[in-house]
């Protein structure tokens, strides 16, 4: 059963040090680690420091991939630094691990060929001395031994030594290898100079050294006026000519100038970011982020005054006999109309 790599984020802004990256690298006990550069900062702009932060990841274990979004420059100095990189806010994919991992691998390949290749060139010996060494060992192979000699001639080698061109004594006396013969002294070749041929005339010495540069000193006092005529006639042309031609350099020398002119572009990342009230900070891996709940109660109460008549319950209906009591001696006796709304 394969175990399960583990995988951490560390996002890095412009507070953020080579020393606090290399500290987060040796605390962390996950084995893939990815750097998200959401800012412009320092560390992308040398190779050098990205060189350091994926030694200290080697050294640890661990894979590592650079997250770089927006910064061409910082995905160049991490590629010198031989470090996987991306540019999308997604994570990395296991394919792009696997690259990491290959390349790590690929670069500690060279390391062991280019250490290879030195320890060859230091152990071996110099060509020359071993071409020497090869001639004498075949040159003693031809040379034929006293048995050899006697054998084929019957007759004992005389004793006398040779010295061939090399200037080499030979071990056999009897053989000298390149000539047999002594040479003859080498003279050295005589100057011939053909009289009609040689120039009927002589070159004098046109310019004397005492015209251009007469005596300073004359009967041991200072000649200020020669000075003066030597300084005009001889530095101040040179002042001048140093200076036209600093001129026509500057005017006609080659020059360069370029202009970079930078585009920034706004990213949309979405992401859906699901509350939790259990964490401090925003988790990125698990995209989560911190939330808090509240309840509140509030108790509700009024005094109403009542500005009208209100009547409650259902009409009484029914009919009402009114009628004179029998001692009334009241003449009028008259029907009785009441109002409406008339109480009883």
């Amino acid at each position: 059963m394969e175990e399960k790599s583990q995988t951490t984020k560390i996002v890095i802004d412009t507070e953020h040090e080579l020393t606090d990256l290399v500290r987060e690298i040796h605390r962390t006990k996950a084995d893939r680690i990815v750097l998200t550069f959401t800012e412009h900062t320092d560390l992308l702009i040398s190779p050098i420091n990205l060189k350091v932060i994926s030694e200290a990841a080697q050294r640890e274990n661990k894979l590592l991939i650079a997250q770089i979004i927006q910064n061409p420059i910082g995905i160049r100095n991490a590629k010198l630094a031989g470090i996987k990189t991306i540019d999308t806010p997604s994570n990395p994919t296991e394919y792009e691990w696997e690259e990491a991992s290959e390349l790590i691998i690929s670069k500690k390949r060279e390391k062991l060929e280019r250490k290879k290749i030195l320890e060859t060139v230091a152990i071996q010996p110099d060509q020359k001395e071993v071409f020497e060494e090869k001639v004498e060992e075949n040159i003693e192979k031809s040379i034929p031994t006293k048995e050899d000699i006697k054998e084929e001639t019957g007759q004992e080698p005389i004793k006398k030594d040779y010295i061939d061109k090399r200037g080499l004594k030979t071990r056999s006396p009897f053989i000298s290898i390149d000539q047999d013969m002594p040479s003859a002294p080498i003279e050295e070749p005589i100057n011939i100079v053909d009289e009609k041929r040689k120039p009927s005339f002589k070159l004098k010495n046109a310019v004397s050294i005492k015209r251009i540069l007469p005596n300073i000193k004359t009967n041991g006092n200072f000649n200020k006026k020669k000075v003066l005529r030597i300084f005009l006639f001889i530095f101040v042309p040179l002042l001048l000519l140093s200076i036209l031609g600093g001129f026509l350099f500057n005017e006609f020398g080659t020059f360069v100038k370029i202009k970079i002119f930078v585009e920034s572009k706004p990213v949309a990342i979405e992401s859906v970011l699901t509350g939790d009230s259990e964490i401090d900070k925003i988790d990125f891996e698990e995209l989560k982020i911190p939330i808090k709940t509240e309840e509140a109660s509030k108790g509700l109460s009024n005094t109403i005054t009542a500005t009208g008549v209100a009547s409650k319950g259902e009409k009484a209906e029914g009919k009402v006999t009114i009628s004179y009591d029998a001692n009334c001696e009241d003449e009028d006796t008259s029907d009785i109309t009441l109002p409406v709304g008339q109480i009883i």
